[in-house]
């Protein structure tokens, strides 16, 4: 298992709350990956298409 998978499956209740705001496309019509890898790194939230990271 991946460090990123590790990470989604002990989601906090802050990051469950933020997931349920940034789900579907519901800020600007941005998706969000959860626990997305980075390079050596693993971002908590990250729009793969305009590039934020949370």
């Amino acid at each position: 298992m991946t460090r990123a998978q590790e990470l989604r499956r002990a989601q906090t209740g802050a990051g469950a709350q933020l997931r349920r705001v940034l789900r579907n496309r519901q800020r600007n019509g941005w998706k969000f990956r959860r626990q997305c890898p980075i390079d050596r790194h693993v971002a908590d939230f990250a729009c793969v298409e305009r590039r934020p990271v949370v």
